[in-house]
């Protein structure tokens, strides 16, 4: 099942990758027309250093979790910290629209690979760690560096890795979710943290309710 869920990531990868990829191609086409019809706004030359960073960080953020390929620096250099004229400022702010319109399919998939890694990382795996890559959709790593099986997991780690998959990423907002008797494969001491990683999942999608019958005390 856990190898599945890795596939099913990977295929939401590939596709807010597709659909990227349709808009750059859209209005790379239409850019010199946009160009043209907005060559007479006026625009401060702080507002686009500021916007330039806030998505150079966007990127570096995504290329962290594996979902967009690694580029040379976002940020033309020469424009960072100078005062642009008029053309410039034209091009740079349509370029960073554009920019930003590019990665919007990555946005909610970010959200979620976010809170499923920490959830993972923070608080349930030892002596090793979860890596997101858009050519396995997730594997874990040893601290020494070593690639595990996902086979090798114990079965309690599988488990909750595919309750928080199923729950991060399959579930739909505004869903009521049933959890039965979670602690079947948990340890005691995972227990309290499971009720606090759904809290977290809940607030990030939304259910209406979750309803988790269980025997434990």
């Amino acid at each position: 099942a856990i190898e599945s869920q890795a596939n099913f990531l990977l295929e939401l990868i590939k596709r807010a990758a597709e659909e990227s990829a349709q808009i750059s191609q859209r209005l790379d086409s239409t850019f010199p027309a946009r160009l043209f019809d907005s060559i007479n706004e006026n625009i401060s030359s702080t507002s686009i250093n500021d916007r330039l960073i806030g998505i150079q960080r966007k990127r570096e953020l995504f290329m962290k979790f594996g979902i967009i390929k690694s580029e040379d620096t976002f940020i033309p250099r020469k424009f960072s910290n100078a005062t642009l004229g008029k053309e410039y400022s034209t091009v740079l702010n349509l370029y960073i629209s554009d920019a930003l319109e590019k990665l919007s399919p990555y946005e909610e998939l970010f959200e979620k690979i976010n809170l499923f890694v920490n959830l993972l990382n923070e608080k349930m795996l030892a002596f090793k760690e979860i890596k997101i890559s858009n050519e396995h959709g997730f594997y874990f790593q040893s601290d020494n560096g070593e690639r595990i099986s996902l086979s090798n997991l114990s079965s309690g780690e599988q488990n909750q890795i595919v309750i928080y998959f199923d729950l991060i990423f399959k579930a739909k907002q505004n869903s009521v979710i049933l959890i039965d008797e979670p602690e079947i494969s948990l340890h005691v001491a995972w227990q309290k943290e499971f009720l606090d990683s759904i809290a977290r999942i809940q607030k990030l999608n939304e259910f209406s309710k979750i309803i988790i019958a269980t025997h434990s005390p």
